[in-house]
């Protein structure tokens, strides 16, 4: 028996010390990918105002070359960054923006997840259209990362998946309980 297969105490196997439950759907994904999208839709600005100056800045370098000037070497280079960066910028937020957006539109089932935190361990039990379809037992330790943000506590079990469970659904007893045993890394930004 490993460290994190201890048996449980009597009080864990009776009580949690926070139960709640989530509807996983298209609006919650919506919520979760929020920053993402924002990110995206910035970048797309970003990248199209310098596109846009690029533009207006090669236009005054023709017309003042059509008149016998020169530019600073320094300064073509400068609008060259301003070109590849703005393209780049502007191509990455656009393929953040809508592979979010697609990727929420996409969500047809709705789930139900309903957590039971213990002190070392979360049963998570996911049901679709009211039937138990599983039944997972995290313990703390096994977790990739949990990070806790304004609306939720994000429990990582891979790099690509976690769990979301909206803190706004607990009590503040519950709260408390949970920051002293979960693994919080909190959030950056």
């Amino acid at each position: 028996m490993t460290e994190n297969e201890a048996p449980m105490s009597e009080e864990e196997s009776l009580k949690p010390i926070a139960e709640t439950s989530v509807t996983v759907d298209g609006a919650l994904q919506t919520r979760l990918t929020k920053r993402l999208r924002v990110m995206g839709l910035v970048g797309m600005i970003v990248g199209g105002i310098l596109l846009l100056g690029y533009i207006v800045c090669s236009t005054l370098f023709e017309t003042l070359a059509e008149d016998g000037g020169t530019v600073e070497p320094w300064l073509n280079t400068l609008f060259q960054c301003a070109l590849w960066g703005g393209a780049f910028l502007f191509a990455a937020g656009l393929i953040l923006f809508f592979s979010m957006r697609a990727s929420v539109k996409n969500i047809k089932t709705v789930y139900r997840n309903t957590y039971r935190f213990y002190e070392r361990f979360v049963c998570i039990q996911t049901e679709r259209q009211g039937e138990e379809i599983s039944t997972l037992k995290l313990y703390y330790a096994d977790l990739m990362k949990v990070q806790e943000t304004g609306e939720f506590f994000l429990l990582y079990n891979s790099a690509s998946s976690c769990f979301a469970v909206e803190k706004a659904k607990l009590f503040p007893t519950e709260l408390a309980a949970l920051r002293g045993c979960l693994p919080v890394k909190p959030r950056r930004g």
